[in-house]
């Protein structure tokens, strides 16, 4: 295990995945977005981020020639708390809702309910092939945990020459960095296609709706974040 994420590889240096290193997320699975539905990049729940922002997030590849969008999901686990999908929103119901609060204020630790956020659960309509950077792969290519610890700029790096290497992968599962409960995928186009993972909808709120209030403030409290109400 190395004290700090080395440098990116070279794309063909990058060691080939073993069985269970690839994982497909199944048509029927289900991923939750926090994101923003207003503001200078305003985004829906189901397309990508064509914008190469000047702090990028954790897995942006940009720097890959195929990759020109990034789109950011929770997915939930029976470690990080119960998913209800037919009522998602009671209270300390979604491991999934928790992980996205939490990755999504990451350097404030603060929550405005009224900052025009969407939080919205979908359902794959059809399967994606994912890296799973919390496999042993990440060990053997000498990255270990830092993936998920590591200045966000030096893993897009990373991230940009593991989609140059398989440019046919949907993208990588990983730890989420604040939530070690918490599982998160980064997936990117155009390898994906289209909307961000050809989903369906199931539930979309912003987040002063007062359906949404017991849930988030499950989420805030079991994650220690300050959650602005007014």
């Amino acid at each position: 295990m190395t004290e700090r994420l080395p440098p990116a590889p070279a794309s063909d240096e990058l060691p080939t995945p073993l069985d269970g290193e690839l994982v497909e997320l199944a048509a029927g699975a289900l991923w939750a977005r926090l994101y923003f539905h207003t503001g200078r990049h305003p985004a829906r729940w189901d397309r990508f981020r064509h914008v190469d922002v000047p702090a990028p997030s954790r897995f942006d590849a940009f720097g890959a020639p195929t990759v020109d969008g990034v789109a950011y999901a929770a997915v939930p686990t029976l470690a990080g708390g119960p998913f209800d999908v037919i009522g998602p929103l009671g209270t300390g119901d979604s491991s999934a809702l928790a992980t996205s609060v939490l990755e999504a204020v990451q350097d404030t630790r603060v929550l405005d309910r009224l900052d025009q956020r969407s939080f919205a659960v979908a359902e794959l309509t059809r399967p994606l092939r994912v890296l799973d950077l919390a496999s042993d792969w990440a060990a053997r290519a000498g990255a270990g945990s830092h993936l998920s610890t590591a200045p966000r700029r030096e893993t897009a790096r990373w991230a940009a020459a593991i989609a140059t290497r398989w440019p046919e992968l949907h993208g990588v599962a990983y730890i989420a960095a604040t939530r070690p409960a918490g599982r998160a995928v980064a997936l990117w186009s155009p390898a994906a296609t289209e909307p961000v993972t050809t989903s369906k909808l199931l539930l979309l709120r912003t987040l002063d709706d007062p359906a949404l209030r017991g849930a988030l403030a499950w989420a805030a409290h079991t994650t220690g974040v300050q959650l602005l109400t007014s």
